[in-house]
């Protein structure tokens, strides 16, 4: 009798494994992924496919504060977050955002000028755009959206 038990109870407890299992597997499943950004990779992504007419005017520490500025500028917008908890992010994701890299280099530019760095609009231009490459690479961000807004 107590292996009728015994039996019972580990087809139970099987039987109850396997359902949070699938349960959790299922939810996951649905569930859009993260990439997970690492300043320092992106920095060393972007200084290996520098040109060499661009390389010469940055230091690592303009090609991070640059990288830096491009995600809060992304976070402003909701595309970007510092975890689950964060309020800024969380507030612009419940809105629509198109992002016009034009504006996105002016805002770099200009947070660039300000810092009093001095750093010309091309190499901007270049190290975020690199710097894009870098963001698809690690599927932090997608392909560009087909068609006008409407």
């Amino acid at each position: 009798m107590a292996w009728l038990v015994l039996i019972f109870g580990g087809i139970c407890v099987v039987g109850i494994a396997s359902y949070a299992v699938f349960r959790t597997s299922a939810r996951l499943s649905h569930t859009e992924s993260s990439a997970l950004y690492d300043l320092s990779d992106g920095v060393e992504w972007v200084i290996s496919r520098l040109p060499a007419s661009v390389a010469e005017h940055l230091t690592e520490d303009n090609v991070s504060a640059l990288l830096l500025w491009q995600i809060e500028s992304l976070r402003r917008r909701g595309l970007a977050t510092f975890g689950s908890l964060d309020a800024v992010s969380s507030s612009a994701q419940q809105q629509t955002v198109f992002l016009d890299e034009d504006d996105l280099v002016v805002e770099v530019l200009k947070r660039a000028w300000d810092e009093g760095l001095d750093i010309d609009e091309v190499d901007v231009v270049v190290v975020l755009d690199i710097h894009t490459g870098y963001l698809r690479s690690i599927a932090a961000i997608g392909s560009e959206l087909n068609g006008e807004a409407g």
